[in-house]
């Protein structure tokens, strides 16, 4: 007798399928063997008849993966998204293998984007499950796409009946007024893009704006806009930090405080001591060359958000255009080039900051600044 080839659930218990002759024996002895526990669970979030559409035993999803129900709720990044999902019975749905039997995609806003959700836009959603379940819903697209196959400048149809616009510029990619900052996340039955604000449809603000919960004249892509309000984003995050005053001066001095509040980044940042640690001839270079300055500051920003728990060994591109060359060692010890992380994972709104024991120099600026006479000790 072989080994199931697959295994899957169904009716509330497991099923098994080979390619032996003892199929039905197989079937019988697994099947004997019940999930009720399961089944518990899953009655306490039981969505309406009309959501619960659910797959069939030839659906092709494996056993020994998450869907997306199971997915969002374990991810720490959106875990706000998966509790809803699963308190609303949405969850129900994302169990499927959705209307077209081509499973979904789910752009799901990270926890940090739910926290930037004005405070009585959040409270009218969780207390009125109905809106909520609109919301979660235009956050989903019949169909699994990953992120190099989205249709970039058309609009997506969410299974909530709303069209989204998907746009691109370069490597950034936007849902709506969203931006992807994280992607293919694969689950047995779709696709999760994690993205950098919560999407209200245009009934949800509509309903908002007569509980004058939003004010009259609210857009849904102003509404999106104006989480990041409500919300410490990076500009205001750095310069909270003690140890990061020459960073933030320099950051004002290069003109880019305005990027740090509407993009998507990881900053790498040198402490005030590692700026001393510089011959003090780079420094006034960085103070009196401001391209010399923007070109070394961008060298310290990432794209999207990049968790201490997301870092690999290997390179990476920041906003300058060069490559950092990151090792990760054991305990979770992690450098850039030469530059030791210190501090980890401060959250922002729009994404994360890591504290570093040196200043890095992308080749330009390090050549450019040799070509001043400025010399540097090797380590």
């Amino acid at each position: 007798m072989k080994l199931p080839g697959q295994l899957f659930v169904w009716g509330g218990a497991i099923h098994a399928r080979t390619t032996s002759d003892d199929d039905g024996l197989v079937n019988m002895l697994v099947t004997a063997f019940r999930i009720s526990t399961c089944a518990l669970a899953l009655s306490a979030f039981e969505a309406p008849s009309a959501q619960r559409n659910a797959p069939p035993p030839n659906d092709q999803r494996l056993a020994f993966g998450r869907d997306l129900a199971d997915a969002l709720r374990a991810d720490a990044r959106y875990r706000t998204f998966g509790r809803m999902a699963w308190e609303t019975g949405v969850a129900d749905y994302l169990r499927t293998a959705g209307p077209d039997s081509r499973g979904f995609t789910v752009f799901a806003p990270s926890d940090a984007a739910f926290a930037a959700l004005a405070r009585p836009v959040r409270q009218a959603l969780e207390s009125d499950r109905e809106l909520l379940i609109q919301v979660l819903r235009h956050h989903v697209t019949p169909g699994a796409s990953v992120a190099n196959s989205l249709p970039a400048g058309r609009a997506a149809q969410t299974v909530s009946g709303d069209a989204v616009p998907v746009t691109k510029n370069g490597n950034q990619i936007q849902f709506g007024e969203a931006r992807i900052i994280a992607t293919d996340h694969r689950a047995t039955n779709g696709i999760i893009h994690s993205i950098d604000r919560v999407l209200l449809p245009p009934a949800v603000v509509r309903s908002l704006i007569d509980r004058d919960v939003l004010p009259r004249g609210t857009t849904p892509a102003a509404s999106a806009r104006a989480q990041v309000l409500d919300a410490s984003d990076l500009s205001v995050i750095i310069p909270q930090r003690k140890d990061a005053a020459t960073l933030t001066r320099l950051i004002q001095r290069a003109g880019l405080a305005d990027q740090l509040r509407t993009g998507s980044y990881t900053v790498l940042v040198p402490t005030d001591e590692a700026f001393e640690e510089l011959p003090k001839l780079a420094l006034a270079a960085l103070e009196t060359d401001r391209e010399l300055l923007r070109s070394v500051i961008h060298y310290h920003i990432l794209p999207g958000r990049i968790m201490h728990r997301d870092l690999r060994s290997g390179t990476v591109n920041a906003t300058s255009g060069d490559s950092i060359v990151i090792k990760i060692g054991s305990g979770g010890a992690a450098k850039f080039n030469e530059a030791v992380l210190l501090d980890r994972d401060i959250a922002a709104s729009n994404g994360v900051a890591h504290t570093v024991s040196r200043v890095l120099l992308p080749k330009k600026a390090m050549a450019a600044m040799i070509a001043k006479g400025i010399t540097f000790e090797k380590d």
